[in-house]
């Protein structure tokens, strides 16, 4: 079973590369509601196309915005490594089978819900500071310094439950 298993966590990562376009729609999806529920912003999203439309500073939607989600801005690429890795350790690891799937879907979250923050935040700035210092700065410099700290808590995250099992034992 636990080959099994870990078969299609490998095979569900060239599956999420092959079907990359679609994912980056439905994060597109996330990041509208996001932004709607979040901004209050008026949001049209084309799933087709990857792109997240949003109305800032009050202009209407006559005036939106579109974020594309494109692959080197979606989380797919980051997921990809948790399938590979979660999928070789249940084919050769000893930890329990439990604990790696956990382990996976904690340091999975953590890397859509950062990711889908970060283009929240990419919004907001585009509304304080405009659309060319605002994307500039929130899509290069505090987008990426953001992705990183994500990817980094999603790492610990793995790790931590992969070797205490998901509970801090006290010193």
């Amino acid at each position: 079973m636990r080959y099994a298993v870990g078969g299609s966590a490998c095979a569900a990562t060239i599956v999420l590369l092959v079907n990359q376009g679609w994912y980056r729609g439905a994060e597109a999806a996330m990041a509208g509601a996001a932004v709607s529920r979040w901004l209050g912003y008026p949001v049209i999203v084309a799933r087709g196309q990857q792109t997240m439309f949003f109305a800032f500073h009050g202009t209407g939607i006559a005036h939106m915005l579109g974020l594309q989600v494109t692959l080197g801005c979606s989380s797919a690429l980051l997921l990809m490594p948790v399938l590979l890795v979660t999928g070789l350790l249940l084919c050769v690891g000893q930890t329990p089978a439990t604990r790696i799937l956990l382990a996976a879907l904690l340091a999975a979250g953590i890397v859509v819900c950062v990711n889908v923050l970060r283009l929240v935040m990419i919004a907001l700035m585009v509304d304080w500071w405009g659309v060319a210092t605002g994307f500039g700065w929130g899509h290069t410099l505090f987008g990426s310094v953001l992705t990183l700290a994500g990817m980094s808590a999603a790492l610990a995250a793995f790790v931590l439950v992969l070797s205490r099992g998901g509970r801090v034992r006290a010193a």
